[in-house]
Parts: structure tokens; sequence; C-alpha cells
């Protein structure tokens, strides 16, 4: 088993509370905000998409195109996407 052991109440507080500091939220389709996140550019091991195909998908078809174009700007090789 190499598995690392479990971690702790704290350690878990310690990593939401990081990750929350470290969180950014964009508009995929307002282009001027690019100015807002330029700086991640390349940076970012994560970037996740919540509930935006869900809501908006019945009325913009394609925003997953945006969705895929902002996030592969922001990811570092070898981050990921989740949705």
């Amino acid at each position: 088993n190499n598995l690392p052991p479990p971690m702790t109440t704290t350690q878990i507080r310690q990593l939401y509370h990081t990750m929350s500091e470290r969180s950014f939220v964009i508009d995929v389709f307002n282009t001027s905000n690019s100015n807002h996140y330029h700086h991640l550019l390349g940076q970012c091991a994560l970037v996740t998409c919540t509930n935006l195909l869900t809501e908006i998908g019945h009325r913009e078809p394609h925003a997953w195109k945006n969705v895929l174009d902002v996030a592969g700007q922001l990811l570092m090789r070898g981050g990921i996407l989740l949705h």
C-alpha cells in the first residue's frame, strides 16, 4: 500500500483555505475580462468549470468552445481541466 496517510481535519481545513485564497472567477464570455487574468496565463495547474454548461448550454450551445479556449490559455503544461 503506497497511499499517503490520511489528512487530519486541520490539514484539510488549511488546504481548503489555501485553495479558496488562490481561486479566481472568470467570465469566459466577457473578452474584455482577459486583462484581469493575464497574469495567470500558463500558470494554473487546475482549471474547473462547474455548472456553466448545465446552466447556459441550452441557450449557448457553443459555450464549451469558450471554456476550452480560456482553460487552454490558463493551464500550465500538464495542468488539468475539470468539468
